[in-house]
């Protein structure tokens, strides 16, 4: 037997990868369909309980006074749940009618819970507009996915509610992304697919998974409805906001030959958008729609934003819808929930393919009472998150819908919001909320054209200060926690601790702390708001970057993640302690024409820069010109090729900023041998192996920067 595993491992750990190439294709074969589970729950498996009953999330049943009671118990997941109640009871004492409050964070009303909700605004309509005394049980969940939502329903389905509202679909389509190195199951969904199509095969095969999940899901439910007669079952699918987030998504290897093309393309396009010269960025950016066939984000969003500057709402649109549906794809980056068009499309208030289910878009709620068809940040704090003036409007036809299948006095929706005082909130509370969607803002809302606009970002803490000028402290704590070990020690400084008491909901400081890194927007939109409603704004930021400035003394290498400007854009975001390190970025590598890296200096003494850097392996042509800039100034250029190349030029004082600063390269878009980069593509992912979905525009292996005349 030994023998017999020697030989095994001598064919797997073969040089030329062959034995590992083998065992694949033997898994491929030998591996059914019907082992893979198209749908998976993100919440705990449990059992009956002595007494007959399921845990419903984090609360458990238990036996109290000869009553059964769910209590909520401390386990892995309970910091998503709702975060307010403790426990429920199973019969109905001193209410006539129950309702099962179900969904993802949307419905959970992240950043504003536990202060105001969507459930409690729900409640309020049905207290407020009806003779029956309501019970909203609110069982929502963060990040809540398709498995974890039918789960939820059927234990629900205990409590013998009259009605299940469910608000979900934003979340479902996670498991089913492209991994770059992925488990085999899940490769096997899309190994078929990249042999026959490529990329464009996988993205066809990912689409019709999505929709065959949606189905799965629709059906599921629509069986309990079916089943549940005396629970009324409704479903409220969520809007999105496309004006003010954007999904910037580089592009995959296309089949056609002209995926550098289309980087050709955006540069143009970039460039005539930040000139405001925006039929020009229009052309350049549809040019770049018939080249990906209408399957990237980014091609999406710059005819979109053309469009909405040309005050042609009606056409950008279509282009909004398509950037949200391409940008979960691959899973290369940080991506952001949404809910697919075809869900829109397919359930609706015609849908005859779930009879018993009432269905809600709540999108179409929302521009019909708005009149704008694009949805921005009157109503949204995010992607997709609502803030309370949302809930009011998209729980009234929720409410309404309810309401009037038990009062013989109809009231309409849009009556509802009009007659139904809003709830009040304590400023404080959502002050904290406004702060905590700022930094969820200005840490990931990645613009698709390199320029930002930090007034935009400065409105958003304004924003917070607006609601009770106390937030300012939290604003001041929060710096000064980034300032400590240069953000290594956040969660351990005095003011990260004092900050983590003035949170809202257990969910507002994992928000505040994601932000590996210098985080030159976001603490400068910070101080700036700080400085302009009477604190010390300006002080605190010179503590903020003095350690940054120090350490130019002995030399900062900008390629370590602390330095590279929108982290996440080339790191997933997660709640990793490894995300700030070397170790998760061995060197840098750029999808994009042009790479951001933030450097603090005091612009006092002339700057040292050593660059070693190289084009990714197949370019043809042997010498080609890197730039480098600082604030939109050239410092310097550099002949490179595919091997790695160093070279050192000074940058002088005079364009250097006394505090934030921006370092770029602009790489050149040189042409790769295209299909033979599909072929490795191909041959490395039925391997197991890492994969690049995107092109390589260039590759830094260190960029580093250090005060002139020291140990020169």
């Amino acid at each position: 037997m030994n023998s017999y595993m020697e030989k095994l491992t001598q064919v797997l750990q073969a040089e030329d990868e062959s034995g590992l190439e083998l065992l694949r294709l033997m898994q491929l074969q030998l591996f059914s369909e019907d082992d893979t589970n198209i749908m998976t729950s993100n919440i705990p498996k449990t059992e009956k309980d002595e007494n007959g009953f399921h845990a419903i999330g984090t609360w458990h049943p238990a036996k109290q006074d000869e009553e059964i009671v769910f209590k909520r118990i401390v386990q892995s997941d309970s910091v998503f749940w709702e975060s307010t109640c403790g426990q429920f009871k199973l019969r109905k004492k001193e209410v006539d009618k129950r309702v099962c409050f179900i969904g993802e964070s949307v419905a959970a009303g992240m950043f504003f819970t536990p202060a105001i909700t969507p459930a409690k605004v729900l409640s309020n309509y049905l207290k407020v507009n009806s003779n029956h005394l309501w019970e909203v049980m609110d069982l929502t969940k963060n990040c809540m996915n398709a498995g974890a939502l039918i789960e939820t329903c059927k234990n629900s389905l205990q409590l013998k509610p009259d009605y299940i509202v469910i608000v979900a679909g934003n979340n479902w389509f996670s498991d089913l992304m492209v991994e770059h190195n992925g488990a085999f199951s899940r490769r096997k969904k899309y190994a078929d697919s990249i042999d026959k199509n490529g990329l464009l095969g996988v993205i066809e095969t990912y689409r019709k998974n999505t929709k065959k999940l949606a189905k799965n899901i629709m059906k599921q439910i629509n069986n309990m409805a079916a089943d549940n007669r005396k629970t009324k079952f409704i479903f409220a699918i969520p809007p999105l906001n496309y004006f003010d987030w954007e999904r910037r998504v580089p592009l995959h290897w296309l089949n056609n030959d002209k995926t550098l093309e289309w980087y050709q393309n955006y540069r143009l396009a970039i460039e005539s958008y930040n000139t405001r010269n925006f039929e020009s960025a229009l052309k350049f950016g549809k040019r770049m729609y018939e080249i990906d066939e209408g399957y990237n984000s980014t091609s999406s969003r710059i005819i979109a934003n053309c469009y909405t500057a040309l005050g042609k709402n009606e056409d950008a649109y279509k282009y909004f819808e398509s950037e949200c549906d391409n940008s979960l794809i691959f899973d290369e980056f940080t991506s952001f929930p949404g809910v697919s068009t075809f869900i829109r499309r397919e359930y609706n208030e015609n849908n005859s393919s779930c009879p018993n289910i009432e269905f809600i878009d709540l999108e179409k709620i929302l521009i019909e009472y708005s009149g704008i068809t694009v949805l921005g940040k009157k109503v949204f704090v995010d992607y997709c998150h609502l803030n309370p003036e949302g809930f009011h409007i998209v729980m009234a036809p929720i409410a309404s819908l309810i309401i009037n299948s038990v009062n013989d006095n109809k009231k309409d929706w849009t009556y509802l919001i009009e007659n139904t005082s809003s709830l009040e909130t304590d400023p404080s509370a959502l002050a904290v909320s406004y702060f905590c969607a700022a930094l969820y803002n200005s840490h990931l809302n990645r613009p698709v054209t390199y320029e930002f606009d930090i007034k935009k970002y400065c409105d958003l803490f304004q924003k917070a200060v607006d609601y009770d000028k106390t937030v300012l402290d939290i604003m001041e704590l929060y710096v000064k926690a980034r300032s400590c070990a240069k953000g290594a020690g956040f969660t351990l400084s005095k003011s990260g601790q004092k900050l983590f008491e003035l949170m809202n909901s257990p969910l507002d400081f994992p928000v505040a702390q994601e932000a590996p890194g210098v985080d030159a927007l976001t603490i400068e939109a910070i101080c700036r708001t700080l400085e302009d409603n009477g604190y010390k704004g300006n002080n605190l930021r010179k503590e903020y970057q003095t350690p940054y400035i120090k350490a130019l003394d002995r030399g900062i290498d900008l390629t370590e993640p602390a330095y590279i400007e929108w982290i996440n854009s080339h790191i997933r975001m997660a709640m990793d302690s490894e995300n700030g390190t070397r170790r998760i970025l061995p060197f840098y590598r750029s999808w994009w024409p042009s790479s951001f890296f933030s450097l603090v200096a005091d612009g006092e003494q002339d700057l040292k820069v050593e660059l070693t850097c190289r084009l990714p392996i197949g370019n043809s042509r042997k010498n080609n010109t890197v730039q480098v800039f600082i604030n939109n100034h050239e410092v310097g250029t550099m002949t490179v090729n595919t091997m790695w190349t160093k070279q050192s030029f000074v940058i002088s004082s005079e364009v250097i900023r006394k505090g934030f600063n921006r370092l770029s390269i602009e790489w050149p878009i040189i042409q790769q041998n295209e299909k033979q980069k599909l072929l490795e593509l191909k041959q490395r992912y039925y391997k197991g192996l890492n994969v690049d979905f995107f092109p390589i525009l260039g590759e830094v292996h260190s960029f580093i920067v250090q005060k002139y005349g020291i140990n020169q």
